[in-house]
């Protein structure tokens, strides 16, 4: 059985349990680096104010405070915000703050009090996946502020958990691809000012209790867990555990876009 779209609650949840884990925050990330280095050629400005849409475990957001004068990590899930929220205690961070909340809740609430920023960043995050959303950040931005999208290039973001769908037989909502918001965002007169990409090979590490909770978790999204033969799904994590530790190799390919307020 397929699921319909998850409501706050259930989408909270989720990410609140995915938070057990999720990476955290690693100072310097190469490809972080690499990201936020283009968004500044193409003239983000990350001295200010800033607020990362979808904060997470803080990838972005902590990284970008060693720059900021402030940086509000904005997200669904309470849990991932205390990951950030202990990173940045762990690195001496200070001007580091975090909100819970849903994004579109958050932005409504401070367009209506007037509440402006420099920049915004926002990666690999649901919260922006529609281009109302997206416009609605640009309305938080003081005016020349950029809105920094890490997105997803394809629909299909994930080679291992595609993986694991199929192994699975699980049919699963596509997420919104770069191109598919991008037309969303034209048909609104909305075109970003720059564009890029970044693609990585990366691995996927953890004991194979760890990945079998987690690809369990990721596909509840989509169907009902209990109802499925995940013995497929067993014999492959046990064929890339070694050690005590499963690990699998995947690309990921991600779509950098660039808003002026």
């Amino acid at each position: 059985m397929k699921k319909e779209n998850l409501t706050n609650s259930e989408k909270r949840e989720f990410w609140n349990q995915k938070a057990s884990t999720y990476p955290a925050f690693v100072k310097d990330a190469p490809d972080t680096l690499e990201m936020l280095e283009f968004f500044r050629q193409n003239g983000a400005d990350f001295s200010g104010d800033v607020v990362d849409v979808g904060c997470g475990s803080g990838r972005f957001g902590l990284q970008i405070c060693f720059l900021a004068k402030s940086v509000l990590g904005v997200d669904i899930s309470e849990e991932m915000l205390k990951k950030a929220d202990a990173s940045a205690k762990t690195l001496g961070i200070k001007n580091f703050t975090t909100c819970v909340s849903v994004w579109d809740e958050f932005a409504k609430k401070s367009v209506k009090s007037g509440v402006k920023f420099d920049t915004a960043v926002a990666g690999l995050t649901p919260a922006l996946d529609t281009a109302d959303a997206v416009v609605t950040t640009l309305g938080l931005l003081r005016s020349g502020g950029a809105l920094c999208l890490v997105g997803w290039d394809s629909a299909s973001h994930n080679s291992l958990y595609d993986h694991v769908y199929t192994l699975c037989g699980v049919k699963r909502k596509n997420l919104t691809s770069a191109d598919a918001l991008l037309d969303g965002l034209a048909a609104m007169g909305v075109v970003p000012v720059a564009m890029g990409s970044c693609e990585k090979e990366r691995i996927y590490e953890s004991t194979p209790e760890e990945a079998m909770s987690d690809f369990l978790l990721q596909l509840s999204r989509h169907t009902d867990v209990k109802t499925l033969d995940v013995t497929a799904l067993e014999a492959f994590v046990k064929t890339h555990t070694k050690n005590g530790k499963f690990a699998y190799g995947y690309k990921r390919k991600n779509r950098l876009m660039m808003f002026v307020a």
